[in-house]
């Protein structure tokens, strides 16, 4: 295995990442606070106990696991809270309107805790399941999940119809979570997540205006196309070890 994937995070990478979550939040409040969307007493209750809620595994993985664990919580999690304050910039605003400073902004914090954490996280020991050679498109395939989970609770809370949307987006929580415990199901369930979000996009099921069903659609397919050379290597590693245990 990878050193460089074991080795403790350091305090200084560490806080970095924790700085990217705090701009995050951050940024939500001065986007809803000082772009005319003034933010009702139960709106600011409401992100608090959002963040409580997510903050909570940072408290119980810095307790109790080790540091390799903890600078992985903070790449996903991170990313999870960055995600939101994006989608927050973007579907809160003019989708025409030019690219401004708070979008720009919104962009690097995106992108922050990734360049903090460099390559640590996604190891793992499986021998049918080692993604080593394809941790720039599990990463990829994780904040693209996050994306579009979030944008269908989103939306839902906009809709008279939620179903599909809250449906979809559990299942793509689950598939998620499988895949970031690096499980094979975990990367079947994500590209079967992805399959419904695209036909439900396009065939209206979402009753989204085009725009955002076609952004949806796109997305689903890439996150169908990127694991592609990674299920072809577990299916190769499958049948591997089925000819090995016959013979």
């Amino acid at each position: 295995m990878n050193p460089s994937n074991t080795s403790p995070i350091s305090w200084t990478r560490t806080l970095a990442a924790f700085s990217s979550i705090l701009l995050g939040i951050a940024y939500m409040v001065y986007d809803n606070a000082f772009t005319g969307m003034r933010m009702r007493a139960e709106d600011i209750l409401a992100l608090l106990f959002f963040g409580a809620v997510v903050a909570s595994p940072f408290v119980l993985r810095l307790r109790f696991m080790a540091a390799q664990i903890f600078g992985r919580a903070i790449l996903i999690q991170g990313a999870l809270f960055c995600t939101l304050a994006l989608i927050n910039a973007m579907f809160m605003k003019d989708l025409s309107a030019k690219m401004t400073w708070e979008i720009v902004f919104g962009l690097c914090v995106v992108v922050w805790p990734l360049a903090v954490i460099g390559k640590r996280g996604l190891a793992t020991d499986s021998k049918v399941f080692s993604p080593n050679a394809f941790r720039t498109t599990l990463i990829a395939s994780l904040l693209l999940g996050l994306a579009d989970t979030w944008a269908l609770v989103f939306y839902s809370a906009m809709m008279e119809e939620v179903g599909p949307m809250l449906a979809s987006a559990a299942v793509m929580s689950v598939a998620l979570y499988g895949l970031y415990r690096m499980k094979v199901w975990g990367l079947g369930l994500c590209v079967t997540a992805n399959v419904i979000i695209a036909a439900f996009a396009i065939t209206g099921v979402f009753d989204l205006p085009d725009v955002l069903a076609y952004g949806l659609t796109a997305t689903a397919v890439i996150q169908l196309l990127l694991p592609v050379p990674l299920m072809a290597r577990v299916f190769r590693g499958l049948r591997r070890q089925a000819l090995t245990s016959e013979s």
